[in-house]
């Protein structure tokens, strides 16, 4: 509340120290009142805060040790400058038993351990200790008996640990053994100890590039001056202070698609006591490659690396596609350092790329038949073909072949090429449909006979899964029953009995008849009479459920040798119903069993033409081939 004759009025906000290293922040205040009359401007921030970060503040967990310079040529009132400025330099890190610990050394013409390594872990307490250090005042400068004294705290002291190691080095002139202190900084740094220097009032500052091996460690000052010492405070620390690498963890990290997500990890090359704030993203390599948001989701995700942990990871989605058939897909994954990036910087591997590998598999099946309501195919014998098809259950990026294969079934049933033609098919499955197919030649034959079936069979790429189960093809025969004699040739001996039977191809439901002819002309016999044989049936019914009928031919027995003899016989199917078989002729054959027989003949010749030629004649079978 402004009241009657004030011209302000102030409130505090309280500002938070987050100990993270960042750029400078603004937030913003709005003014409003009940008063309508008050002009608050048109500005849409009426009032701007700037929270600015501390001026440099070392991140890293780190052990240090003060070397200050006690020696007479320093002077009291300017060794008190030169005390509060070490306060200072204490201020840029963060004291405490967990990141940095602290000790320091005085030296002049001795060398004495004021504060050991570690036995004042609070901020303020170590700037009291130090404070009231009492000046040497000694005669000389030896300053490497203090390096080394200070590297015995840093590697010997029972507070040591291994963490960052660095030693400032206060003086105002060259040391008393010049190449004792050179020797002793050496050392140090063979030690893994950072040495950094502050020369005051000093003109040749050759012995301390030695000190600390790099020109670029040591800082001038003119003259012993509060202000002067505070200006450089942020190169001291800056020069001083190990800068942090952040790395991916992997330069190549490799994904299942159907994971869902991938972690990207980076981690930190040395602990630190701050927050480091990152931005991560994850974009698109190049066109042919994976996309977004196809494959993946890019994004960008700001992170905050927290100070107790030297790893951490990020989450990004990957798109689960299915599609199978895939080439493998990537997308990189890059970061930026936003915190203040004088202590951390990019380490060798600044950007992992993500590679997708695709774990769609394709499975292909045989078609249900909507016919049968299984995958196995039902097709009449005269239908000519067949077409059986697959299907596959995703989406292929690519085409590919799939071979039909119709074979035989074990044991075989029907057979190639009689029923059908045993081939090999290629069918080019297209990558944007489902289904592929490939035609089949039945034969059509005219024998009747019973259903049969053959198999269909794949071969698939070794990225596609193949069917379970092959599916079976049932030719129907379409073809009449027919009827047939069960052999071509019946033979018997006279005074015997021959059988004589036909089969159907199938069995029937009703009686039916077929009538038989009776012929003679058969090739190397003679014809047979009807009083060589009795008992020819001239019509043959079939009883179901016999597929068979039979029936008895009698030959009588007589005593004349003669030749073999034989009739024919044909089955006449007309008005039956029933197709004519494979053997529709059949010959009976009488065999002759008599003994042979030979005769003379008569003859006349004149009497001047003289000789005369008798003959005997052998009857009956004139095959034999024995000597009489």
């Amino acid at each position: 509340v402004i009241q009657p004759g004030q011209t302000q009025v102030c409130v505090d906000i309280i500002i938070e120290n987050d100990r993270v290293v960042e750029r400078d922040e603004e937030f913003c205040v709005q003014l409003s009142s009940e008063n309508n009359d008050i002009d608050f401007g048109s500005e849409p921030c009426h009032i701007c805060v700037t929270i600015m970060d501390p001026t440099t503040v070392c991140p890293l967990i780190a052990d240090v040790m003060l070397v200050v310079d006690g020696s007479q040529s320093i002077m009291p009132d300017n060794f008190d400058t030169l005390i509060r400025f070490v306060v200072r330099v204490t201020r840029q890190f963060d004291i405490s038993p967990e990141a940095t610990r602290m000790g320091l050394v005085q030296f002049s013409d001795r060398s004495k351990v004021e504060i050991s390594l570690g036995d004042i872990t609070d901020e303020g307490a170590l700037e009291t200790r130090i404070m009231n250090i009492t000046y040497q005042n000694g005669g000389d400068t030896f300053t490497g008996e203090a390096i080394r004294l200070a590297t015995s705290q840093l590697l010997n002291s029972p507070q040591a640990r291994n963490v960052s190691k660095l030693m400032f080095l206060f003086t105002d002139g060259q040391p008393t053994l010049r190449n004792n202190a050179i020797r002793a900084g050496e050392e140090a740094r063979n030690e893994n100890i950072t040495i950094t220097a502050v020369g005051i009032a000093i003109t040749v500052q050759d012995a301390l590039n030695m000190i600390t091996g790099s020109s670029d460690r040591v800082l001038l000052v003119e003259t012993f001056s509060d202000e002067l010492l505070n200006d450089i405070i942020d190169d001291l620390t800056t020069q001083a202070c190990p800068t942090v690498e952040i790395s991916f963890t992997q330069a190549d990290v490799r994904v299942n698609e159907d994971n869902g997500t991938v972690f990207v990890c980076l981690e930190k090359d040395r602990p630190t006591v701050l927050d480091i704030e990152l931005q991560v993203t994850a974009r698109e390599q190049n066109p042919s490659d994976a996309i977004s948001p196809g494959d993946f989701d890019a994004d960008t995700i700001n992170i905050t690396f927290p100070s107790g942990q030297n790893r951490i990871c990020v989450e990004f989605n990957i798109t689960d596609d299915l599609i199978a058939r895939e080439s493998t897909e990537s997308f990189e994954a890059e970061f930026r350092i936003t915190s203040d990036s004088r202590f951390a910087v990019p380490g060798q591997t600044r950007m992992s790329t993500v590679t997708i590998l695709d774990d769609d598999e394709v499975t292909i099946t045989p078609m249900i038949n909507p016919m049968t309501g299984t995958i196995n195919y039902v097709v009449n014998e005269n239908a000519g073909d067949v077409t059986v098809c697959l299907m596959k259950d995703l989406v292929t990026a690519e085409d590919f072949i799939v071979t039909f294969i119709a074979r035989e079934k074990t044991p075989p049933d029907a057979l190639s090429p009689e029923d059908f033609t045993a081939d090999q098919i290629q069918v080019t499955f297209l990558a944007n449909e489902n289904m592929a197919c490939a035609t089949f030649t039945i034969i059509d034959d005219t024998i009747d006979e019973v259903d049969e079936s053959f198999e269909i069979s794949f071969t698939v790429p070794p990225d596609v899964t193949p069917p379970s189960t092959n599916p079976m093809v049932t030719i129907i025969d379409d073809e009449s029953p027919s009827v047939s004699f069960t052999q071509q040739t019946y033979s018997g001996e006279e005074g015997g009995v021959v059988e004589v039977c036909l089969m159907l191809s199938t069995q029937l439901d009703m009686e039916t008849s077929v009538t038989l002819s009776i012929s003679n002309s058969v090739t190397g016999y003679d014809d047979a009479e009807n009083d060589d044989y009795s008992g020819v049936l001239t019509v043959v019914t079939f009883v179901p459920p016999n597929q068979m009928s039979c029936f008895n031919i009698t030959f009588p027995d007589d005593t004349e040798y003669e030749f073999d003899e034989a009739i024919k016989l044909t089955i006449d199917t007309a008005g039956s119903g029933l197709n004519p078989g494979t053997i529709t002729e059949a010959d009976v054959c009488i065999t002759d069993d008599d003994d042979p027989k030979i005769r003379g003949n008569c003859t006349k010749v004149f009497e001047d033409r003289g000789p005369a030629r008798v003959c005997a004649y052998l009857y009956g079978n004139t095959q034999s081939t024995s000597q009489t």
